[in-house]
């Protein structure tokens, strides 16, 4: 009896120890057990922080690129500015420049209206125009036609402008009236035709060919001043004789 009493002693004893063993297992499994979550969790943090800073990264370089674009696009926007401002400055100084007047003569054919008038330049007749009611105008009122007239000009688009008239010169002959005139033998333009310069104006007078006239002229220097009677039939001026 005291042996069994021995035994179950012992028995309880061990269960005692045992049960105390797996309770101090159990405690160190619950207090480890919380030491290791946190460990975990600073990766985690890491992962979020790499993730958070690649997505911050990313738009900076987008941003960057898209900033690019506009700088290279601005030097070509800005040189074409520079030189529409160019070509914008060039026209006024173009469309500014004023008309040269010029000097010619001619014979008065008439007034076409009250702002034009006919005058023949070179045996040409063209239209020139004269301010309404100017001075000018009024002398052409008086003027009669046929007169040779020294004047100027100027060429605005497809209009000639009459800026002054200088001299009135002698009228020209009607036609069948023998005149006579003085003049610079200019040489013969073909067998019927000699060229004389009157009073400045060249001008071209028909000869009859072979004619004694017409020999003398085949002879004479040019440049040589003459004396000599002509008539106007119709256009043309006809030489009568050379004195």
């Amino acid at each position: 009896m005291k042996k069994w009493s021995m035994i179950l002693g012992a028995v309880v004893l061990a269960g005692g120890i045992l049960g105390a063993c797996s309770e101090k297992e159990t405690t160190k499994q619950s207090t480890d057990k919380p030491a290791e979550e946190p460990a975990e969790e600073p990766e985690q943090d890491t992962q979020v922080e790499q993730e958070e800073e690649g997505t911050t990264e990313q738009p900076a370089s987008e941003t960057e690129t898209e900033t690019e674009q506009p700088a290279d696009d601005a030097p070509e926007a800005n040189k074409e500015t520079t030189e529409g401002k160019d070509e914008a400055n060039k026209q006024p100084a173009e469309q500014t420049q004023p008309a040269k007047a010029v000097e010619a003569k001619g014979i008065f054919n008439g007034v076409g209206d009250p702002h034009t008038v006919e005058i023949a330049v070179n045996g040409q007749p063209q239209s020139f125009q004269v301010a309404p009611g100017s001075e000018i105008m009024k002398k052409f009122d008086k003027m009669s036609e046929g007169t040779e007239i020294t004047f100027t000009y100027k060429k605005e688009g497809e209009q000639l402008i009459l800026q002054e008239l200088k001299s009135e010169g002698a009228k020209q002959p009607e036609t069948g009236t023998a005149v006579e005139a003085k003049g610079i033998f200019n040489g013969m333009a073909d067998p019927h035709t000699v060229e004389i310069e009157v009073n400045g104006q060249p001008q071209s007078f028909q000869v009859a060919p072979e004619s004694e006239t017409m020999k003398k002229f085949d002879t004479l220097k040019e440049g040589t001043e003459i004396a000599f009677t002509y008539k106007k039939e119709g256009e043309q001026l006809i030489l009568q004789e050379l004195k």
